[in-house]
């Protein structure tokens, strides 16, 4: 194996070291566009950026929209086969927007974090790895704009370091002086912790904050946005002709904040008539 084939096997692996693997598949993907949808696709659209696995694309017109709209499952499919994993699990087809160069020599957007890269610059061993790492892509376009994303990147985390940022101990991404988690894990934590405060309230749907919080480690806010979202589910499934001998009680304990016990016959009526204003509603209005 040759010095440039271990280095383009190596690149993968640096990438996701460097927490650049999404981006780098997305400029792959794009960067392969033709290729990977074929010339007449290509002809009438622009790919755009992957978030949360959802590729934008832009097309020439609404006719087109609606056309690549019947072809999504299609497209995603071919689109994965080339990344060899499930990098895209749905496409926006955006009409308008159309860029007339595909692969438009752009600087990628800023960082919104309160650290620029701007803030350093790379030494000489920095730039010689930067060369090093991009070396193996073919193309001077692609490899044009990995070198730029690849000294952004190590720019970016040097300020960092010099700003005295910690890795996360959950993922080692660099965080902010006195943040417990990076924002990824941090969401990661509290949607675990949602599904906590979730069954917690399934069988105990009377308890307060205070009271969860005994038991759970979350968020005030969390718990506010769960016991909500269990109390507009309950009034969305229950019937005003036929209340639910369960969820009614239920829907009372949350809406209330009482245990099984301390229901009343007046916390029961305002119940219903909860239950009956949201069965009024018109089907197209809910």
């Amino acid at each position: 194996m040759s010095v440039m084939d271990a280095m383009r096997n190596l690149l993968p692996r640096i990438m996701k070291n460097l927490g650049l693997a999404k981006r780098y598949e997305a400029e792959l993907i794009i960067f392969n566009w033709r290729q990977i949808v074929g010339e007449d696709v290509a002809a009438h659209t622009r790919p755009g950026k992957i978030n949360r696995r959802v590729l934008t694309v832009a097309a020439k017109n609404a006719v087109w929209a609606h056309h690549l709209s019947t072809l999504k499952e299609e497209i995603i499919a071919k689109v994965n086969t080339f990344a060899g994993e499930k990098a895209v699990s749905d496409i926006k087809f955006l009409a308008g927007y159309f860029r007339l160069d595909q692969n438009e020599n752009k600087d990628e957007q800023e960082d919104t974090t309160v650290v620029s890269w701007r803030e350093t610059s790379l030494d000489s061993r920095e730039v010689k790895m930067v060369e090093a790492m991009s070396a193996p892509l073919a193309d001077d376009e692609l490899r044009s704009k990995m070198k730029r994303l690849l000294s952004k990147e190590l720019a970016l985390k040097k300020a960092k370091r010099l700003r005295e940022w910690r890795p996360c101990p959950a993922c080692g991404i660099l965080m902010p002086p006195g943040a417990k988690m990076c924002g990824t894990c941090g969401s990661a934590a509290r949607g675990e912790g949602r599904k906590a405060v979730r069954r917690l309230l399934r069988d105990a749907p009377w308890l307060s904050y205070e009271e969860c919080s005994r038991y759970i480690a979350c968020r005030r806010s969390d718990f506010a946005a769960v016991k909500e979202q269990m109390a507009d589910e309950l009034l969305r499934s229950l019937s005003a002709d036929e209340a639910d001998k369960v969820g009614l009680p239920m829907l009372t304990m949350l809406l209330f904040g009482v245990g099984p016990q301390e229901i009343t016959a007046e916390m029961t009526a305002k119940t219903m008539a909860k239950v009956r204003r949201k069965s009024d509603v018109p089907a197209s209005r809910r």
